[in-house]
């Protein structure tokens, strides 16, 4: 998955003065940043600045943001250059010029503004993604559903709109409905704020690809495991024959291509537009919708998501469910606790850029110290008394000419008995604790102190032994924490794939069946349980953008995770291994697009619900849920006959059978995978729960046709009773 950058408060403690009067209370530290200094680079750190992107300079001129306003919206906004871009109630969704931010807040009808940078993609662990062919026998699912009338949406980044598996497994049919490219620079006559859309399938497949198609590649795979056809290959998604719609977004792996004068235009707001355009598309076309979002952001304390989720929440509802990816950060230490009979605790930290954040909060004060080990080490005590005696609760100290500590106090926004302090380390050296060992360490006998990272590494070093605090826990990304958004989490099946060239590739493996090592782990900053639900995230095959291979090698980085390619009309495809938690959540949204045909006004509750009852735990040794696998496994069949209300009919086996079978006219195709030794019993139910039809298959054969010429049209239950090898149900449309 990917997504928002980390947290990147505190950049602004080194900004001069404000230029502009502001109510700083009222708006994020994006928006602060802004205020204190226009022509500021966007995001709030260097660290933000995407690898390789040319010179972000220049004064932008809009933001995009959220705000909550008291009576009269359209006055408010106008008196300020302001317009609105959308709203629900009294949230919206504005561009305002960044140098009018500031009276904004001042403003008595302002309640509070939001803007947050974009976000990471979470490929970030490897850069493939999953096989569409079930690993579980949940995944086998029925004929019956396979996403018809439903619109699976998606915004994510490297899009191919010419790959075969976005028509149907025939060919007969486009599915990309609607395609938004918020990076276009085709904005001639565009209606849109950022980039223009393509609103009818021939118009989105004259298009062809995304702007950023030749360098990224993450869409495709991700379109193509939640949505995909397949064409040819065993590599189907989990809705293959849904409706399709797509926005292309910005986040930072793309930004380089992004004029910088309107780089502040993409935000979190901005998200918040794209995923108004994927609910709207399917709601024009009278059908259900199901999001599915693989990209991410830390979480905070200052309360910095808020409105974001309340937008969020007011989108969802009946027929409209969103699933984000819960991250790749499950290896990574990024939390402590330090209790008060302990004498200290802390790592060593370290970062390949600079600066290194983190936040520690606590009810009590307590003190840091930070020790360079160089020759001679050199050692900082801070004491948090101080920071908050500092004007504006802000503490900067340059510990030498390069480097510099700053510590920001405010209230916790869930609890105001705590306080919270983001840490920054800074250095025009570039790099934290690399060269230069450094460790951080917490002290304090009055109350529990929490420390949380947002980038870099927390290690051990034998220069303090003692000095390992640290668990990988508590590493959820947003929006995966909002309440009614599905969080996803990885399981691992495979540990390689061998590529076209016969070549074995291997990353990650982990316990088969189990978490993947890279999973994010719960639980949220306000203490709910996070992941929602888990599923096969290692090694996915899917779709690659075709503009992506042109003119790279297959030895080059990602082609070599490239296990089969083929011609179409001209170009030349491929099918691609990938890993992370970006793969698992459009497994789920798949499966819930197949939910969502069987009753197209499941709310995310509901949704939940079928999740709750019907998922299996990995590790039943823990409880469920739990911050690692949420309820478990989704098992589609089980949530299907759940969401059927079939689940409750006398003697239907909640697995599905390995047998295949299939209406065909009047008859009923049965193919066992080898032939039994003993008779077989099969009978049918309708939805109801009314047995209609029960019948005996001879033993010593293979395949059997079954004459239901007597059954009405409509959808059943088969029930295969026998040997364990083939027990089980499945679901027909007769």
């Amino acid at each position: 998955m990917r997504r928002y950058l980390p947290l990147l408060l505190t950049l602004m403690l080194w900004l001069p003065s404000a230029a502009q009067q502001a109510a700083w209370q009222k708006m994020s530290p994006m928006l602060r940043q802004l205020v204190r200094q226009p022509s500021a680079e966007p995001f709030a750190s260097r660290s933000a600045i995407p690898s390789g992107s040319r010179s972000l300079t220049g004064t932008p001129r809009e933001v995009c943001a959220l705000i909550r306003l008291r009576g009269d919206a359209e006055n408010v906004l106008s008196d300020y250059g302001s317009r609105s871009l959308g709203a629900v109630a009294d949230i919206h969704i504005i561009s305002i010029p960044v140098d009018r931010l500031g009276a904004l807040s001042l403003d008595p009808r302002v309640v509070r503004i939001e803007a947050r940078p974009v976000c990471q993609p979470l490929l970030d662990t490897v850069s493939v993604i999953v096989d569409a062919a079930p690993v579980h026998d949940g995944l086998l699912l029925p004929q019956a559903f396979k996403g018809e009338g439903v619109t699976v949406g998606l915004m994510d980044i490297g899009f191919d709109l010419t790959h075969p598996t976005f028509y149907s497994r025939d060919l007969s049919r486009y599915r990309i409905r609607q395609f938004w490219d918020m990076l276009s620079t085709d904005t001639v006559g565009s209606t849109f704020y950022v980039g223009r859309d393509y609103a009818t399938p021939e118009a989105v497949l004259a298009q062809g690809r995304s702007y950023d198609a030749h360098e990224q590649l993450h869409g495709t795979h991700t379109a193509g495991i939640a949505a995909g056809s397949g064409y040819l290959s065993p590599y189907r998604g989990l809705a293959p024959e849904s409706d399709i719609c797509l926005v292309a977004n910005a986040v930072t792996s793309n930004a380089n291509l992004i004029d910088s004068m309107l780089y502040s235009r993409f935000t979190f707001a901005t998200d918040v537009l794209g995923f108004k355009y994927l609910f709207e598309s399917a709601r024009r076309a009278g059908q259900p919708c199901v999001i599915s979002f693989s990209e991410g952001s830390p979480q905070d304390f200052w309360g910095y998501d808020q409105l974001y989720y309340e937008m969020l929440d007011s989108l969802l509802g009946p027929g409209c469910i969103m699933v984000s990816s819960a991250g790749n950060e499950g290896y990574l230490k990024s939390w402590f606790r330090h209790e008060p009979s302990a004498d200290s605790e802390g790592m060593f930290i370290s970062h390949d850029k600079s600066p290194v954040l983190l936040t520690v909060k606590s009810a009590a004060d307590f003190q840091l110290r930070l020790v360079h080990y160089g020759i001679p080490n050199d050692t900082l005590l801070l004491r948090m008394s101080d920071v908050l005696a500092a004007d504006d609760s802000l503490l900067v100290i340059h510990t030498s000419p390069t480097d510099s500590v700053a510590v920001q106090a405010y209230p916790n926004c869930y609890d105001e008995a705590e306080t919270c302090y983001d840490v920054e380390l800074y250095s025009t050296n570039e790099t934290i604790g690399i060269e230069t060992p450094l460790s951080f360490e917490v002290f304090g006998n009055t109350a529990p102190v929490e420390c949380w990272r947002y980038n870099g590494q927390w290690t051990t070093s034998a220069l303090n032994l003692r000095l390992s605090a640290g668990e990988p826990t508590h590493n959820i990304l947003s929006p995966s924490s909002a309440p009614r958004v599905i969080c996803v989490g990885a399981t691992t099946y495979r540990d390689g794939v061998t590529n076209r060239l016969g070549h074995w590739q291997t990353y990650w493996d982990g316990e088969h069946g189990r978490r993947a090592p890279y999973s994010s782990i719960g639980p949220t900053m306000d203490g709910r349980t996070k992941p929602d639900v888990v599923a096969p995230g290692n090694y996915v095959i899917s779709a690659v953008s075709s503009f992506f291979m042109e003119g790279r090698q297959p030895e080059y980085g990602a082609m070599k995770w490239i296990v089969a390619d083929f011609e179409f009309q001209g170009r030349t495809y491929g099918w691609y291994a990938a890993m992370g938690t970006s793969q698992s959540g459009p497994v789920v949204a798949g499966i819930i697009a197949l939910w969502l045909q069987a009753n197209p006004t499941l709310t995310p509750e509901d949704v939940m619900g079928v999740i709750r009852r019907t998922s299996r735990q990995p590790d039943p040794s823990l409880p469920s849920p739990n911050n690692e696998y949420g309820y478990g496994e989704i098992d589609a069949y089980r949530g299907l006959l759940d969401v059927l209300g079939m689940d409750g009919i006398e003697g239907l086996s909640a697995n599905h059978t390995t047998a295949i079978i299939r209406c065909q006219g009047d008859g009923l195709s049965i193919e066992l995978p080898a032939s039994q030794q003993v008779p077989l019993r099969l009978r049918i139910f309708s939805m109801d729960g009314r047995q209609q039809l029960h019948t005996t298959l001879d033993a010593g054969r293979t395949s059997y046709l079954v004459n239901i010429g007597m059954l009405p049209a409509g959808i059943y239950a088969v029930q295969l009773d026998g040997p364990s090898a083939v027990k089980g149900s499945t679901l027909i449309r007769r």
